[in-house]
């Protein structure tokens, strides 16, 4: 149960770094640049907000699709 909470967590964190990012490029503000201190070649900082967005999308349907047995199995290897 503790892995599926940590996914969806980081899937849900990812998402909304994502939206802050992607809103931030339209109003000037630079997430990585700025806040973060990294500075990011252009083709990254380009899509940044994509990549966040997609990362967290798939942490958060890992998560969820995970049940208890998928856990336990993966805890005892």
């Amino acid at each position: 149960m503790r892995m599926k909470i940590v996914l969806i967590s980081i899937g849900v964190i990812l998402c909304a770094v994502g939206a802050v990012d992607f809103i931030g490029s339209f109003v000037g503000f630079d997430l990585w640049g700025e806040k973060i201190g990294i500075t990011l070649p252009e083709i990254l900082w380009k899509y940044s907000a994509y990549l966040e967005f997609i990362a967290g999308y798939f942490a958060f349907k890992v998560g969820m699709a995970m049940n208890d047995s998928d856990e336990i199995s993966a805890e005892s290897v």
